[in-house]
C-alpha cells in the first residue's frame, strides 16, 4: 500500500502481484480477478449511483471466479485525511446501504479477492494479515474521483 498527500489532500493505492514463477495458479488467479473486480466496481462509479453498486460488482466478480471476497476489509472514503466518510466501501453488497454517490465524492476503492477465505485476522505487525486456512488473498487499490463524466482514477499510472 503507498499513501501520499498533495496540498493537503490524500491518496491510497495498492496492488498484489506475483513475483518471479508461481509454483501455484490460484497465486496468479487471485491477482487476475482482484483486477477484474476493481474494472468492473469502477464501472459502477457515477454520481446518484448507490455505493452499495460497487461491492455488489466485486462480490459477483469473485464469485463467478470461484473465488471469495474479504469481508472485513474494505475500501473507504479518501481527502483531508486517509479515512473519511462513507467509513467503509464494502467488497459485497449490503441492501440496508442506500448511500449514493456524489459529484467530487473521493473513494478509495480496494476490492480483496481470496481463494477460500472470507475474514482476515491481523498478523504480528499492524499492517500483516493472515486468512486462519491460508488463503491467498490479492488486493488492488486506487483512489478515484466521481464525476458525471466518469471515475478519474488519481493514482493510476499508465503504462507506455
Amino acid at each position: 500500500m503507498y499513501r501520499h498527500w498533495k496540498n493537503g489532500y490524500y491518496a491510497d493505492t495498492g496492488i498484489s502481484f506475483v513475483v518471479g514463477e508461481s509454483d501455484d495458479p490460484m497465486k496468479q488467479k487471485v491477482c487476475d480477478v482482484a483486477t477484474m473486480a476493481f474494472e468492473n466496481a469502477i464501472a459502477k462509479v457515477k454520481p446518484g449511483t448507490k455505493l452499495s453498486n460497487i461491492g455488489k460488482a466485486v462480490h459477483n466478480t469473485a464469485r463467478q471466479n470461484d473465488l471469495k471476497v474479504i469481508k472485513n476489509l474494505t475500501g473507504h472514503g479518501v481527502g483531508l485525511s486517509l479515512h473519511e466518510a462513507p467509513a467503509h466501501v464494502l467488497n459485497y453488497f449490503d441492501p440496508k446501504d442506500k448511500t449514493l454517490l456524489t459529484e467530487g465524492m473521493v473513494l478509495a476503492i480496494e476490492p480483496f479477492i481470496s481463494s477460500n477465505a472470507s475474514f482476515v485476522t491481523e498478523g504480528k505487525n499492524e499492517w500483516a494479515f493472515e486468512t486462519s486456512d491460508k488463503s491467498f488473498v490479492a488486493q488492488i487499490e486506487h483512489t478515484v474521483i466521481v464525476t458525471k463524466d466518469g471515475p478519474i482514477l488519481t493514482t493510476k499510472i499508465e503504462e507506455e
